[in-house]
This record gives C-alpha cells, sequence and structure tokens, in this order.
C-alpha cells in the first residue's frame, strides 16, 4: 500500500502517472509482500509465479477512473430508453390505427340494411299493385298477398329506423349519429339533394361534405312537391300511401298471413288456384292517385334517394380504410426511420465502432510492450491475463 508506484498508478483515476517499466510490474507479481496471492500459474518444471489480487479500494478507484471515460451512448439505460420508446411506438402504430374498428364493423350492417331497404321499398310496390289488381297471376292469394305486404312493410320502418338511429341489428351508430354530412342533407334538408351524389365526386363524399345546392326537375307528378321537402318525408309518405292500399284492398274477414314466414291455412291447400281478370281494376293503375305515387317510386325519385344513400355508406366505409391504411403507412415510416436513426445509427454504430477502437488501442498497446525484457516465466503470466485458461489446456 506504501510503494509510491501503486500510489501514482492509483492517483486520481487515471493511467497517465503509471511510472516505473513492465519489469517492475512483474516484480511486484512475485515479491511484494503486500499483495494477496489467489492463483499460480505455469508448469511443475517451471517455478510458478503467483498472480495478484487488487485491494477494494484500489479496485474502486480503477472503476471510477473508467466510469469517468464511459462514453454515455454505450450506458444500459439510454439503450433501455430508446428501447422503451421503439417499443411504445410499435404499439401506437399498431393501436392508434384501431380506433376505426368499430367504425368498420358499424358500416358492415348498414350498408346490408340499406341495401335491405331498397329491396323492401320495391318490394312493397310490387306487392301493393298485386293486392289491388287481384287477378292471381301473382300466384298468391289476396290474404297472403296482404299479409305478406304487411310484414314488408312493419320491416320496412323497422329498417330505417335502425339505419338512421342505430341501436339493434348490429348497427351501433346510425347514420343520423356519425356526423355524415351527405347523408343527412339528403334525408332531412329541403331539395332532391340525392341528385347531386353522382355529380359529386368520390373524394367528396367520402369526406362527408356538403351537397351543396339541390338538384331541379325532381317533382312527383302525382304529389308534385312530396319530393322537395327530402327524402325521409318521401319515404315517410310511401309508408304511409302503403298503409292506405292495404287497409283498403285487403281482406277484411280472414287472418292475414306472411307467405313466407307463416303455413297456408287448412282450407286453403293450394297457392294459386283460379285466374279472375278485373278490367275495373287494371285501370286503376292509372286512376288511383295512391297506387299510381306507389308505382312511380318504384323506379323514381323514392328509389333514386334510397339508392344515393346506399353509394353514400360505400363511399363512407372506402374512406375509413384508406385512413386507416394511410395512419399504418405513416406509422410504419416513422418507426422504421425511428430504429434506423434511433437505434442503429445513434447507439449500435457508435457502439461497434467504438469496441472495434478499444480492441485496436488494445492491439496497440500489447505491441508496445517490451517483452523482450522479461523472462519466459514473466511472459507467460502476460500471456495468461491476455489469454483464456481453456486455450492453455490444448497447448502442446
Amino acid at each position: 500500500p506504501n510503494s509510491p508506484k501503486r500510489a501514482s498508478f492509483f492517483n486520481g483515476g487515471s493511467f497517465k502517472n503509471l511510472g516505473g517499466s513492465l519489469k517492475d510490474v512483474m516484480s511486484m507479481a512475485t515479491g511484494k509482500p503486500d499483495l494477496k496471492r489467489v492463483n499460480s500459474i505455469g508448469t511443475e518444471d517451471e517455478d510458478k509465479l503467483d498472480l495478484i489480487e487488487v485491494k477494494p479500494d484500489a479496485h474502486a478507484e480503477m472503476h471510477k477512473a473508467l466510469q469517468a471515460h464511459h462514453p454515455w451512448f454505450n450506458s444500459w439505460w439510454i439503450y433501455t430508453i430508446v428501447l422503451a420508446i421503439m417499443l411504445g411506438l410499435c404499439l401506437f402504430s399498431v393501436l392508434y390505427p384501431a380506433r376505426h374498428i368499430d367504425e368498420i364493423v358499424n358500416m358492415a350492417p348498414s350498408m346490408n340494411l340499406a341495401d335491405k331497404r331498397l329491396m323492401l321499398m320495391k318490394a312493397s310496390a310490387l306487392l301493393s299493385r298485386e293486392l289491388v289488381l287481384d287477378d292471381g297471376f301473382s300466384r298468391l292469394h289476396n290474404y297472403r298477398i296482404a299479409g305478406t305486404l304487411n310484414y314488408v312493410l312493419k320491416e320496412l320502418e323497422e329498417v330505417d329506423l335502425t339505419i338512421r338511429q342505430g341501436g339493434s341489428r348490429h348497427v351501433k351508430v346510425g347514420a343520423d349519429h356519425r356526423h355524415n354530412k351527405v347523408h343527412n342533407d339528403i334525408m332531412y334538408s329541403e331539395g332532391c339533394h340525392w341528385r347531386n351524389v353522382k355529380h359529386m365526386s368520390g373524394a367528396h363524399r367520402r369526406a362527408g361534405g356538403s351537397s351543396a345546392t339541390s338538384a331541379g326537375g325532381c317533382e312527383v307528378p302525382v304529389f308534385p312537391k312530396a319530393a322537395q321537402q327530402g327524402l325521409y318525408p318521401l319515404l315517410l309518405l310511401f309508408m304511409d300511401t302503403v298503409h292506405t292500399i292495404l287497409d283498403h284492398y285487403g281482406p277484411k274477414d280472414t287472418t292475414w298471413a306472411n307467405a313466407y314466414d307463416i303455413p297456408p291455412a287448412p282450407e286453403y291447400e293450394h297457392d294459386f288456384d283460379y285466374l279472375d281478370f278485373h278490367p275495373e281494376r287494371f285501370h286503376l293503375l292509372e286512376s288511383n292517385p295512391d297506387l299510381k305515387f306507389i308505382l312511380e317510386m318504384f323506379h323514381g325519385e323514392l328509389f333514386l334517394g334510397l339508392h344515393s344513400i346506399l353509394t353514400v355508406f360505400h363511399d363512407e366505409t372506402e374512406y375509413i380504410f384508406e385512413t386507416v391504411h394511410s395512419e399504418l403507412r405513416l406509422l410504419y415510416s416513422v418507426y422504421i426511420v425511428m430504429v434506423i436513426l434511433l437505434f442503429y445509427v445513434l447507439l449500435f454504430k457508435r457502439t461497434m465502432s467504438f469496441a472495434y477502437d478499444q480492441s485496436q488501442r488494445a492491439k496497440s498497446f500489447v505491441k508496445s510492450m517490451p517483452l523482450y525484457t522479461l523472462t519466459v516465466d514473466e511472459i507467460d503470466t502476460v500471456k495468461k491475463y491476455f489469454i483464456p485458461e481453456e486455450m492453455w489446456e490444448h497447448e502442446d
């Protein structure tokens, strides 16, 4: 402990004041009584040299000196922070676009019901026509036509309510509450906004932009102002008119049956057993304003409006998928850039360069050692420090 060379060795945590020669160091390893002997090396035919163990206070000073020269990018806490950032960014790039999952799941039943609403509207018009004619060409009896029309009309009302308000049939959020400006303009604003949908760009529709102005020339001949009130009032008028036809021309003295869900009554074993053409009823197709209005809606303004809603839903779904796709590409690109710059360039590559530089410096240090001044036993001691012990066992 009182050796001046040992004191200068650890003075200030630096190796600049090492002093002495390698010969003196080796003499310390073999002859100093105050250093603890921990191991012996050599062969049975050679004089054994003892390695020395540095005392704890000297080891602490050496560790302190090494830590003072330790580069910041080679610290475990730096790697921990960077890896935590990359892991957080990886999770964020997946979880952030996942917020659209509910919207995607909600749009599937919405589009299905919108298509079904269009089908139910056309079925109501056809069944109303067959109920009024009642000539047997539909191959359904009057009571079965009325029962089926009643079922279709109730289904149309429920489906329309679900599309707009949600809360049933797997539709969580109705179209009225999804802040789709195009849909709300078509349904509730005055004018025939569905006429503008085909003139709007796909991007404008997908973004839910306003339909701007209403298109002209969409008057209904029977009720000229009906279409000008918006699609929803026109749909309500259609359903009320179908109810009127059903009440006026439906059977009064028998129980209605659903042609698709309920088997026929025992007194009607056959669905079709007569043809009875009524010329006076055929003229009702042109003279009855209610029936004429219903038949006009089959391919008229109501059909165009409901079909435009289906188009808007398709565009809304496409917009959601495009948003998810763009967010995934952006976040994935940011993640890749962060991995390359933050981890590879800033840490990994610099650490590898630092390790390679240290290995080159160690090689230079070994090459500059004056081994020619040492004895064979002292050279073996030096070799033992640099060569792992298991490699000595395989030497000849």
